[in-house]
């Protein structure tokens, strides 16, 4: 059976470094499956900075983490990028716009991969 995956772009939210993340359509939305070291030369070369998710999105069990903390959480910024999350911190700044705010719950909306 064919699979349906590609890939988003997201920062570590440590090291503010970019990375992209494998994600697998399956039965229940997008899960992430994987994630790699990536450069924005070439984010725009493989095209990734055009991925919009407009579905749910989780995390698979074999998902490794970030590959620069190597946490598996993640949080989405109302720019709609999204960054992994450690949790230490309730207020967190966005490593893609620079807003600050309050880490709360909800639903994600669509996960854009442009604006590197």
């Amino acid at each position: 059976m064919l699979k349906t995956a590609t890939v988003i772009c997201a920062k570590c939210n440590r090291t503010g470094k970019l990375f992209g993340i494998r994600t697998e359509k399956k039965n229940t939305g997008w899960m992430f499956t994987w994630a790699f070291p990536l450069s924005q030369e070439s984010t725009a070369n493989e095209g990734y900075d055009k991925t919009i998710i407009n579905d749910s999105i989780g995390t698979d069990s074999t998902y490794p983490g970030c590959p620069y903390c190597k946490t598996k959480r993640f949080i989405q910024c109302e720019c709609g990028k999204i960054m992994c999350y450690d949790g230490e911190s309730p207020q967190i700044t966005c490593k893609f716009c620079g807003m600050t705010g309050t880490v709360t719950s909800g639903p994600w909306s669509a996960v854009s991969g442009g604006g590197y």
